[in-house]
């Protein structure tokens, strides 16, 4: 907070102070060769802060991500102390965007719900049989052979 004071910037609840010179020598090599960048911010639901001990132990964690496309031909950087600017007004954005979302518990833009694919479901259950038939088979025949040794060895 004293730094954004001294430097004359928006005092920031919920980001830190843009590091604004990397971002701005990225900005000036990407503009000839793509045409937008997306923002994007992560947030879990009800507070939680997901730890690497609870994915192993399976809790679940919902999350809910904002992300924006925003094209290089709608602000115009010519240089360092523009791309400045820019920064620190996207960082104001995501902060009144992380405002609203601690307030109401939804981003401010309309939710988009990836409707479910079945063909993920369908590729795995096709792998899986293909690769456990031999298994299964193995173990069928194992069985139906009746040899105590064999079965015993494993």
């Amino acid at each position: 907070m004293q730094v954004a004071e001294a430097k004359g910037l928006p005092k920031l609840k919920y980001h830190l102070l843009p590091r604004t010179k990397g971002f701005a020598v990225t900005v000036q090599c990407l503009r000839n060769v793509v045409s937008a960048i997306y923002d994007s911010t992560l947030n879990f639901r009800n507070n939680e802060n997901p730890t690497l001990l609870g994915v192993l132990n399976g809790k679940k964690y919902h999350a809910d991500l904002y992300v924006r496309q925003v094209h290089f031909n709608s602000f115009l950087i010519t240089d360092q102390n523009s791309c400045n600017v820019m920064k620190t007004l996207f960082c104001q954005e995501r902060d009144a965007f992380q405002e609203e979302y601690y307030r109401t518990g939804t981003y401010p833009a309309v939710p988009i719900v990836p409707p479910r694919r079945p063909w993920t479901l369908f590729n795995w259950l096709f792998w899986a049989l293909l690769l456990l038939y031999p298994l299964f088979k193995l173990l069928i025949n194992m069985i139906n052979s009746g040899s105590s040794l064999t079965l015993a060895s494993f």
